[in-house]
């Protein structure tokens, strides 16, 4: 199972769930380029291969605000 979650500090994170032993934060598997984070997992396959939507901190905490506001 994949998804997103809210983490403690408010902010969408991309999660993957394995044989159902909970959840696993995308972003602490994989490295990436400063300030991208994965907010979004939309599937996986047989071979364990994660599709996921990735954003610029900024720009998700810029989108984040204006959905609450708006």
């Amino acid at each position: 199972m994949v998804g997103e979650s809210q983490t403690t500090e408010g902010d969408y994170h991309a999660f993957v769930s394995l044989d159902g032993e909970g959840m696993v934060d995308l972003n602490s598997l994989i490295d990436l380029p400063d300030g991208v984070i994965l907010i979004r997992a939309t599937g996986i396959n047989n071979n364990g291969q994660v599709t996921a939507t990735a954003g610029y901190r900024s720009q998700y905490a810029r989108s984040s605000e204006e959905a609450l506001s708006g």
